[in-house]
C-alpha cells in the first residue's frame, strides 16, 4: 500500500539501504541508443533512530548511548524486533481521519500555475499519497508536477511523461504513489515548457496530530510531551 509504483503494469521488487550515497543507473547493451526510455524508482528518506543506528553500525551520541542502555534497545535489535518496518509503523501510528481524491483540468501557461494550496485543520496534518496527470503531447512539453511542502518550494518534482504508456489505457488510469507529510501547508503546482491543458488527480490523507509526531518532527520540546514518548520516539521504539 505504501510502495511508490505506477499502476497498472509489471513491478520489479528490490530493496537497498544506503547511508551516504545511492546511485540509480541504466545501461544499454545494444549499439543503438534507446530514446525516451521510461523508468521509475521509489525512495524512502528517514531520519535514523537509535535502533536504526545500532542496526547499521552508526556511532551513537552520548545521549543516544544512554537511551540504548535505559531502554535495552540493542537487545531488541538483536532479536530482530527493531527497527520497526515502515509499513507497520505507518499502519500503527497514522490515524487517518479522512481520505480525499481531487481532480482538476488546468490550463497551464509556460510560467506554470498553482493547482491547489491546502492547509491542515488544527490538530491535524496532511499526507500526499498519490498523484496522476496527463503526460503531455510529447516529452519535450516537459509537463511536471511540483510539490511545495511546509513553505519549502519544489520539495519534490515529478515529470509526467513517464506516466504515459503505449496502449489504450488513459493517463489518469495510472498513478504514482508517494508519502509526503505536511504540517503547515501543501501546495501542488503544474509546470511546462509549452502551454497545455492538463488533467491532474491527487489523493491526500487528513491525519490526527499526536505526541508521537510532535516529538518526531520537533514540534514540541521534551518537557512539553508527557511520559517517555519523546525518548521512545528518538530511540525508535515508537
Amino acid at each position: 500500500m505504501f510502495d511508490p509504483v505506477i499502476r497498472p503494469g509489471p513491478k520489479n521488487r528490490y530493496s537497498l539501504t544506503a547511508l551516504n550515497t545511492l546511485y540509480y543507473n541504466l545501461y544499454n547493451s545494444s549499439a543503438a541508443p534507446i530514446l525516451l526510455f521510461k523508468t521509475l524508482y521509489s525512495l524512502w528518506v528517514i531520519k535514523p533512530t537509535v535502533a536504526h543506528k545500532l542496526r547499521y553500525g552508526i556511532t551513537l551520541t552520548p545521549d543516544e548511548q544512554k537511551l540504548n542502555k535505559d531502554l535495552g534497545i540493542a537487545d531488541t535489535v538483536e532479536k530482530g524486533l527493531l527497527p520497526l518496518p515502515l509499513a507497520e509503523q505507518i499502519s500503527r501510528e497514522f490515524q487517518v481521519l479522512q481520505e480525499e481524491t481531487h481532480g482538476f483540468q488546468v490550463a497551464v501557461p509556460t510560467a506554470g500555475v498553482d493547482v491547489v494550496t491546502l492547509h491542515p485543520l488544527p490538530g491535524q496534518f496532511l499526507v500526499l499519497t498519490a498523484m496522476s496527470a496527463d503526460p503531455g503531447a510529447a516529452a519535450t512539453d516537459n509537463i511536471r508536477i511540483a510539490v511545495d511542502r511546509d513553505l519549502v518550494n519544489d520539495y519534490v518534482e515529478f515529470p509526467t511523461w513517464a506516466f504515459g504508456i503505449t496502449g489504450p489505457i488513459p493517463a489518469l488510469d495510472k498513478e504514482i504513489s508517494c508519502f509526503i507529510p505536511a504540517v503547515k501547508e501543501l501546495r501542488i503546482r503544474l509546470q511546462a515548457t509549452v502551454a497545455a491543458t492538463i488533467n491532474i488527480r491527487f489523493t491526500i490523507w487528513k491525519c490526527a496530530m499526536t505526541n508521537i509526531f510532535r516529538a518526531r518532527w520537533g514540534l514540541a520540546s521534551r518537557d512539553e510531551i508527557p511520559g517517555d514518548t519523546w525518548n521512545k520516539v528518538l530511540a525508535g521504539v515508537l
